[in-house]
């Protein structure tokens, strides 16, 4: 029995044994933050201002390559609308193209964003509104103003979060794109 014992675990280790493919790393202060692989579906932005949102087919040789997949409805002669589903040519871009990558989904959000500043001092203002023209006291007056104006600056400070809280990270000093070789194809040439 022992005998057969090892040429069964030499064959299942070269049918088990799997060269992964390259990959591409954002990494954030040095810890990885985001991973790019063959066949995951990626969202980031290129040079131009171009965001790329599609599966990749491959990565090798410092560049991702792609095919685009747009859906979109198109009317018939009848009128009736339907699916087209067009594919883009299979497009390459180098790993350090990427300039911004989307942030991860946080707890939260509406919190650090402004949106709940917003929607307080919106609706405050909308309240104290609405009362006085029911109540008939004045909106803008002496004893109603302070509040109103305390609302406006809520309202103010979180459409301020807003503007200046972006939805994507760009790369340079803290994110950093890395390219991960692992395979070594110099090595099997020689």
């Amino acid at each position: 029995m022992k005998p057969l014992l090892l040429p069964v675990c030499f064959f299942l280790f070269i049918t088990a044994y799997a060269q992964s493919s390259d990959f591409i790393v954002v990494k954030k202060n040095g810890q990885n933050f985001k991973s790019y692989f063959k066949g995951a579906y990626a969202t980031f932005q290129i040079n131009k201002n171009e965001w790329i949102a599609s599966r990749i087919a491959d990565i090798k040789n410092d560049s991702i390559f792609f095919r685009e997949v747009m859906v979109r409805q198109v009317a018939t002669p009848w009128g009736v609308p339907k699916l087209d589903t067009m594919t883009t040519s299979l497009r390459k871009i180098h790993y350090h193209d990427i300039t911004a990558v989307p942030r991860r989904n946080e707890s939260f959000t509406f919190i650090k964003d402004g949106t709940l500043l917003m929607m307080g001092g919106g609706g405050y203002m909308l309240l104290n509104i609405v009362n006085g023209s029911y109540l008939h006291y004045a909106i803008l007056g002496k004893e109603n103003l302070p509040g109103l104006l305390v609302a406006t600056g809520v309202f103010g400070t979180g459409l301020l979060l807003k503007k200046l809280r972006k939805p994507y990270l760009l790369t340079g000093k803290k994110y950093r794109v890395e390219y991960i070789r692992m395979n070594n194809e110099a090595a099997v040439l020689q």
